[in-house]
């Protein structure tokens, strides 16, 4: 049943080092990317978007889309079908870049790429399952915008978070190597423990001690997986005060410990993983090309 309604076909991480370009294509499903790390240009059925880390952009069917690497990019990416006519024509209407501003979605295209390369009994089914997940958030974030005009509508601009969620993001990200208690957060942006408690947990669907401990083992991927830093310096600089906590909350966030994801992630980078055995990716890897190649 899952399948029927629609189905990852294909899922990779990859990096782009600065000055490369993924070349303008289309094809005849629907790409999604998250922006791991890195900045860069989305150009999109002729429409340039500046574009940084959390951002999703959807592709669909048809529509040409490139991406210019400003510094060293990383991407989760997926390509996917909707079987369902009306889930289709809703995808296809969806602005097609968002902020996400919560490490859910991260954690979504994550999930999938791992069910790909585990391929245990009924990983389509559950790739399938994470699909659905992201496409409900894709539609729960555009009805946020339902009250913009039609003209604002039609310039499909980034979707940003909520001022709120916004500005503890911000905060959190330049304070990530200090205490972040609730009091702290709260007295920072000039509201009630209680409010920013309920705020979160509306919006995001998690408290902000927990939001702000996957936002520091966010970081830490991000360290671990783009640059050289010895674990107890990653554990430091992104607000663990012992190697040993930090492991132990890694473990805990994503199944494995900051070593071993080091490693797995090392495997992972330009590796196709076919999601659906029948489906080919042949020319995605010619498609990167050094800008002025």
């Amino acid at each position: 049943m899952l399948l029927e309604t629609a189905e990852v076909l294909w899922t990779a991480r990859y990096g782009y080092d600065p000055g490369w370009v993924l070349k303008q294509h289309s094809h005849e499903f629907f790409q999604a990317v998250y922006l791991v790390a890195g900045a860069g240009t989305l150009t999109l059925d002729g429409t340039e978007y500046p574009v940084e880390p959390s951002h999703v952009f959807v592709a669909p069917p048809g529509v040409k889309h490139g991406l210019s690497a400003s510094t060293r990019v990383r991407t989760l990416d997926m390509k996917f079908n909707v079987r369902n006519r009306a889930l289709a024509s809703a995808v296809r209407g969806i602005t097609p870049v968002y902020c996400a501003a919560d490490s859910s979605i991260r954690a979504l295209f994550e999930r999938i790429w791992e069910e790909g390369d585990g391929q245990e009994p009924l990983y389509r089914e559950m790739c399938a399952l994470h699909l659905l997940e992201f496409l409900l958030w894709l539609r729960r974030i555009s009805q946020a915008r339902k009250a913009a005009t039609p003209e604002s509508r039609a310039e499909t601009e980034v979707a940003p978070a909520d001022m709120l969620t916004d500005a503890v993001m911000s905060f959190v990200s330049e304070h990530i190597a200090e205490p972040l208690t609730i009091r702290r957060l709260a007295g920072e942006l000039g509201c009630s423990e209680r409010s920013l408690r309920q705020h979160f947990h509306d919006v995001l669907g998690v408290s902000p001690s927990q939001y702000v401990t996957h936002f520091r083992i966010d970081r830490a991927k991000s360290l671990i997986q783009e640059s050289d830093c010895v674990l107890k310096e990653v554990a430091s600089t992104v607000g663990f005060r012992s190697i040993h906590h930090f492991t132990r909350v890694f473990h805990r966030i994503t199944g494995t410990s900051p070593g071993a994801w080091r490693e797995l992630y090392a495997r992972g980078v330009r590796k196709d993983i076919n999601i659906n055995p029948g489906f080919r990716n042949v020319d995605w890897v010619d498609r990167i090309v050094k800008r002025g190649a």
